[in-house]
Parts: structure tokens; sequence; C-alpha cells
């Protein structure tokens, strides 16, 4: 109705889910296997940061 765009946020209270759909989103290639340690990586700067995790930063997390 308002013609806003949707789109995952991620941050310290982030699911696997959501960590798979940004990794799509973004067109990162992202294992089965290694989300759970994105996951982890992204929770733990979120709450560092005591913010969202930009797409940027992801990128970063989940290429090293």
């Amino acid at each position: 109705l308002v013609n806003a765009e949707r789109g995952i946020v991620l941050g310290k209270k982030s699911g696997l889910d959501s960590v798979r759909i940004k990794a799509e989103e973004l067109g990162l290639d992202l294992p089965e296997e290694r989300r759970a340690d994105v996951l982890a990586r992204v929770k733990e700067l979120g709450t560092r940061k005591r913010g969202i995790v930009d797409d940027d930063e992801f990128r970063r997390l989940v290429d090293g």
C-alpha cells in the first residue's frame, strides 16, 4: 500500500534463515555447514555495535 521495500535485517536476534536469505539476496555462496558460524559472528557483531549488521559487514563476515 505504501510502496515500501522489504529486506532482511541482521543483528543480535537473527536466526539461521535470516543469514541464508541475506546471503541469497546478496548473491553470496554460503554453504549450509558455515551458516551457524556466520550467524554466531553476526550476533556477536550486532551485540558489540548495539545495532544492525549492514550488507558490507555481512559480506566481510562471510568472506572471512
